[in-house]
């Protein structure tokens, strides 16, 4: 699924996996392909961490009403990683400093 949009200033635009929109809530799904899966949501990359953060605050925008969650899936274990607001907040678009 395509999105698009600006976030305090900053453009987002990207695609979604899988975007499951449900009474009161809106889950992103973003599928990784690689042969190294992390351990845990901690041993998650920061560049998926930046995109999946730009994806919820662009969503939450979308769908003010609802709560927004986000989910790796890793194809070669399968294994799915939820990564909490806690996981996301320090990967929130932001505008660079002057």
């Amino acid at each position: 699924v395509p999105v698009a949009g600006v976030v305090d200033g900053v453009v987002i635009s990207g695609t979604v996996d899988r975007l499951i929109v449900g009474d009161g809530r809106v889950d992103i799904v973003d599928f990784k392909t690689g042969d190294r899966v992390p351990a845990g949501a901690d041993a998650v990359p920061a560049t998926y961490k930046r995109q999946l953060a730009a994806y919820v605050a662009l969503l939450r925008g979308v769908f003010p009403d609802c709560t927004v969650g986000a989910a790796l899936l890793y194809t070669a274990g399968p294994k799915l990683i939820a990564l909490s607001d806690a996981h996301l907040a320090p990967h929130k678009p932001r505008l660079p400093a002057p």
